[in-house]
């Protein structure tokens, strides 16, 4: 998904299902964990970046940031609540993103 559906030189998608896949559909969460059809934004060294995601039960979460070649996966065992809401939210914004140089 980074690469546009390619691996290695490869193509493993079609840059139609890579579109649509990582295209926003629905607005979900409140707040700074708002995502929209998968996708969210962050803020990151003075600038906006786009992250697209698969938000799974329980806080099994993969995250796709392309302007960083980053790929943020999780996963979890937080069924009784929205784990996915502090993955994509509170953690990635003072955890991850502070540490990708």
């Amino acid at each position: 998904m980074l690469n546009g559906g390619t691996w290695e030189g490869r193509r493993i998608l079609s840059p139609d299902f890579v579109a649509r896949a990582s295209a926003s559909h629905t607005r979900l969460g409140s707040g700074d964990t708002d995502t929209s059809g998968g996708l969210t934004e962050y803020s990151y060294q003075g600038r906006t970046i786009s992250a697209f995601a698969a938000l799974g039960a329980g806080g099994n979460v993969v995250i796709g940031i392309r302007e960083l070649d980053l790929v943020i996966a999780t996963q979890a065992g937080s069924y009784s609540s929205n784990g996915w809401r502090y993955l994509t939210g509170e953690f990635i914004r003072q955890y991850v993103l502070p540490a990708v140089r």
